[in-house]
């Protein structure tokens, strides 16, 4: 129903509009469109009690981010809250998230409670088109279609909200909210803000109870009916429907009851229609009585009821004419007093009791007396004898100062007084007060403070100068006090604490300072020691030294110490042959190398030298940099002193293709290859001849066959071979191989 006379009313203009920040120091954000959608609103700006307010026609999805977002403390949704199918996604109801549910208000159709704007819509037809929240048409001062104008928005949540409320920002729209997140920082596209349209006659602060009727309740006396007119609340559609029966603005009653009018206007309809009730009561005349009586005393009412408590007592008579005629008697009881009175009489005096009668003795009295209220009211009073007193005392007052006597007066003089005053029971009291000097108590106080330091004196002031004070200071409740403080300074201690630039990784170091007997503190520090693998290799690292002297002042001396670390690599070992040399390619941060031994070596103090050992040697370098540190390393020289005796040749061979032993070479950790290999039979014939054979291939050796490729036969065959070793070494060997397959 609403959908289609939205598009009955609705010719609309999408619009892009420049972002706007009303108020500045505003603290209400608003958002509002008729298709509803997705909305993420980041608050990114930091606005102190904040709300917002969303209007929307279709249903929203909103969520909130951002840095600020805890300082939204209320959010009001005020519209219909009708699926949304049209944004990307369907939305069945607007949610919230980012926000505490409790701060959350929603006032929509689902609920049935929607909003009623507290500013009017435009017209049609002479009836306002929209005088609920339902969603927005845009950025416009008055609304022609089925949304809200932006004024109405803005009043109806600055008026929710309530005092104490500004407009910061409020971004509109007719269609759906954008694919993007707003930012509280970049304000709105709208700040109408101003109503342009009447106020509602029936706003009621946004609830959903309405007076149509400004009367709840009404008498029928003066006439035989009443009217009633409603006809001020003009609507688009549908007229109001009373419990009468009729229809239309206005009814008229005879008869005393509950009467009801249901109204719906653009967006309040069945079953959620604007109602009101008004109730009719037969016409009654009603007369207030205030009386009262005596504690224990009765009253007769009007009907001739007697009561005896306190309270109000309604009477309904009926007249000959059939009228009610209605007393109400409003009933106090008043108290009847027996008061008990102690007192005390002086000698020679007389005392009046309270029904005027006048003693002269001690003793018990009963008077009768009637209050104002007319009841009875007895006073027993005990009267005793009170007698004179006569005191004598000695106080002192500090010199210079008053002393209060018993009687008020103030004197600043010594002496004998004597002072008469009246006693508690009112008798005279005669007080003789003997009155001296107090003598000023004086205070010595000898102290010092540090260079830099500052001083409170007795009296308050300050000081940080050396010299002797004279204060007097007042103590409540007793004399002056004169205080005479003698005040020196102390100069700071002298220290002296130097450090190495550096020490050693893995090195423990000393700390020393003079005078001793203060405290060492920082990185790697324990005690008096500073331990460079726990300050780590690095720096430099802040050494603190503080000191207290026997006159309590500190100075604090602070100096640097870094840590180093030497390095030394010689790398791998070396392999020669005896009667080679080799080259030591060291690397060192140090200074100054030595090794250990130094024999056949070219430089014993340099950390690449050249050596050329007989038989394998290790040798050792020791490196030492410019801060003292030694670092160290060792390298073998392996010395082969006889190479040739290395080779192995086998003498059995077994060339039967199972991948075991079936080729004849020559094998040995100095052994690069065979320059020449000849293989001959028993009786010197050469069969087989290879020339620069690579032993690296196991398939390049003799396998058993003779030139040509035949297979020879099992048995014992002759060869020669020129062997190649490392360095350029070659020799000759030959021998005999046995063949069997």
């Amino acid at each position: 129903m609403k959908k289609i006379l939205f598009i009955f009313l609705v010719l609309f203009t999408s619009k892009i509009f420049a972002q706007d920040i009303c108020h500045a120091d505003g603290n209400v954000i608003i958002f509002s469109n008729y298709e509803g959608g997705h909305l993420t609103i980041d608050i990114d700006e930091d606005i102190t009690d904040l709300k917002i307010g969303i209007c929307t026609y279709h249903a929203a999805d909103v969520t909130f981010t951002g840095t600020y977002v805890a300082n939204i403390t209320e959010v009001i949704y005020a519209g219909f809250d009708q699926i949304a199918d049209g944004c990307g996604a369907t939305i069945d109801e607007t949610i919230f998230t980012g926000v505490d549910p409790s701060i959350v208000t929603k006032y929509d159709a689902i609920n049935g409670n929607i909003a009623i704007t507290n500013y009017l819509g435009d017209e049609l037809f002479g009836s306002p088109i929209v005088n609920c929240m339902v969603g927005a048409e845009g950025c416009s001062e008055t609304a022609s279609g089925g949304g809200n104008a932006s004024p109405q928005i803005v009043q109806f949540f600055l008026a929710e909200f309530g005092a104490g409320s500004i407009l910061y920002s409020h971004w509109t729209d007719y269609s759906c909210f954008p694919i993007t997140t707003f930012y509280a920082s970049e304000g709105g596209n709208c700040c109408f803000e101003d109503a342009v349209t009447p106020e509602n006659p029936i706003y009621d602060e946004g609830g959903i109870t309405y007076d149509f009727i400004e009367e709840d309740t009404i008498m029928l006396c003066d006439s035989l009916s009443i009217t009633f007119d409603i006809s001020f609340y003009t609507v688009v559609w549908g007229d109001p429907e009373w419990s009468t029966g009729d229809v239309g603005y206005t009814t008229t009653v005879t008869d005393p009851g509950t009467y009801t009018v249901s109204v719906s206007d653009y967006c309040h309809y069945d079953p959620f229609y604007l109602t009101d009730t008004i109730v009719v009561e037969p016409c009654s005349f009603t007369t207030i009585i205030d009386t009262s009586i005596c504690d224990g005393d009765n009253y007769i009412l009007p009907d001739g009821i007697i009561v005896t408590d306190a309270g109000t007592y309604e009477t309904i008579l009926i007249a000959v004419d059939g009228t009610d005629s209605i007393i109400i008697t409003n009933i106090l009881i008043n108290p009847i007093y027996s008061i008990t009175v102690d007192d005390f009489l002086c000698l020679g005096d007389s005392y009046i009791l309270p029904d005027g009668v006048l003693t002269v003795s001690p003793g018990t009295y009963y008077s009768y007396l009637i209050t104002i209220a007319g009841c009875d009211s007895l006073i027993i009073t005990n009267l005793t004898w009170a007698y004179d007193a006569a005191v004598s005392v000695s106080d002192s007052f500090c010199v210079g100062g008053n002393y209060i006597l018993p009687d008020g007066t103030a004197t600043d003089t010594t002496g004998i007084y004597v002072v008469t005053i009246l006693t508690f029971a009112g008798c005279d009291s005669v007080i003789t007060l003997t009155l001296s000097n107090t003598i000023l108590p004086v205070v010595n106080i000898d102290t010092s403070i540090c260079i830099g330091e500052f001083y409170t004196l007795p009296d308050g002031d300050i000081t940080t100068v050396s010299g002797t004070y004279f204060d007097t200071v007042a103590i409540t409740g007793e004399c002056d006090t004169i205080y005479i403080t003698n005040l020196s300074i102390s100069p700071p201690p002298l220290v002296l604490f130097n450090l190495p630039v550096g020490v050693c990784l893995n090195e423990v170091y000393e700390l020393t300072a003079e005078p001793p007997g203060g405290i060492f503190s920082g990185a790697g520090v324990s005690g008096n020691y500073f331990y460079a693998d726990a300050a780590g290799l690095g720096g430099p690292y802040e050494i603190i030294y503080e000191y207290t002297d026997a006159n309590g002042c500190t100075i604090t001396a602070v100096d640097n110490i870094s840590v180093f670390q030497n390095y030394i690599e010689l790398g791998p070992d070396i392999y020669i042959d005896q009667g080679e040399s080799t080259f030591i390619d060291g690397f060192t941060y140090g200074i100054s190398v030595s090794w250990n031994p130094t024999t056949t070596m070219s430089c014993d103090t340099c950390i690449q030298t050249n050596v050329a050992p007989l038989q394998t040697t290790t040798y050792t370098a020791t490196s030492v940099d410019i801060y003292g540190c030694i670092a160290v390393d060792s390298i073998t020289i392996y010395v082969n002193d006889d190479p040739v005796d290395l080779i192995f040749i086998p003498n059995t061979f077994t060339p039967n293709g199972d991948g075991l032993n079936d080729y004849f070479l020559a094998y040995g950790p100095d052994v690069i290859g065979i320059k020449n290999m000849r293989i001959y039979d028993r009786w010197g014939e050469l069969l087989f001849e290879a020339n620069d054979i690579d032993i690296t291939d196991p398939e390049s050796g003799w396998d058993g066959t003779a030139r040509g490729g035949y297979q020879l036969t099992d048995g014992v065959y002759a060869y020669i071979m020129i062997i190649q070793l490392r360095f350029g070494v070659e020799t000759t060997r030959g021998g005999n191989v046995m063949m069997v397959r």
